[in-house]
C-alpha cells in the first residue's frame, strides 16, 4: 500500500524548506502530483519511525525518492520488548525419580555388568545358553562379585557337568 498522500505532503515541505528551490528544480516539467504518486509508490511499506531518521541524516544536496527510500532503510531497527518465557512447572514425581537415578552410585564392575547382561538374555530365551555365553561367563568368573557370581553359577555349573572344567 502506497505511503499516505498526507505524509508525502508532509515529506514534500520539510524538503522545501531544507534544500528550498532545489529540490522542487529536480522535476521542472513533471505535474507536482505525480512526482507525490511516484514517492508515495516508492516508500510504500516504510515505517514513520524511518522517515523520521531519513529527515535527520539528510544528504548535501536533495534527495530523489529513491534516495530517500535508501536513506530510510538505514534507520535502526527499533528494540521489541520480548515477554519472558513461561517457566516450565516441574513434575514433582518425575524429578524424585531423575534424582533417585542420578543419585544412585553404579558399583557393577565392566565383569558384573557383561556377566548381568548375558544372564538376563539367557533368561529370556528361557534358559538356554551359547557356548560363546558360557565360556565368557567362565573367562570372568574371577572378575565377578558374589552376588554377580551367584547369578551366573547355574551356567557355569553346567559348564563344569558339561566339561570338566572349574570356572
Amino acid at each position: 500500500m502506497p505511503l499516505q498522500t498526507s505524509w508525502v505532503d508532509h515529506l514534500f515541505a520539510k524538503l522545501t524548506v531544507r534544500y528550498g528551490a532545489a529540490f522542487l528544480r529536480q522535476w521542472p516539467d513533471a505535474d507536482p502530483a505525480l512526482v507525490k504518486a511516484d514517492w508515495s509508490e516508492v516508500l510504500d511499506g516504510v515505517r514513520g519511525d524511518s522517515l523520521s531518521y531519513a529527515l535527520r541524516f539528510l544528504p548535501v544536496k536533495p534527495p530523489n525518492a529513491i534516495e530517500f527510500r535508501e536513506l530510510c532503510r538505514k534507520a535502526p531497527v527499533p528494540q521489541q520488548l520480548q515477554l519472558p518465557a513461561p517457566a516450565p512447572q516441574a513434575d514433582p514425581e518425575r524429578v524424585q525419580r531423575i534424582m533417585a537415578r542420578l543419585r544412585r552410585v553404579d558399583t557393577d564392575s565392566p565383569a558384573d555388568k557383561c556377566a548381568r547382561s548375558i544372564v538376563r538374555i539367557v533368561s529370556e530365551r528361557g534358559g538356554r545358553i551359547s557356548l560363546a555365553q558360557r565360556y565368557q561367563l567362565q573367562a570372568m568368573g574371577h572378575l565377578m562379585s558374589a552376588e554377580v557370581r551367584a547369578l551366573a553359577a547355574p551356567y557355569l555349573a553346567e559348564a563344569e557337568a558339561d566339561h570338566g572344567e572349574v570356572a
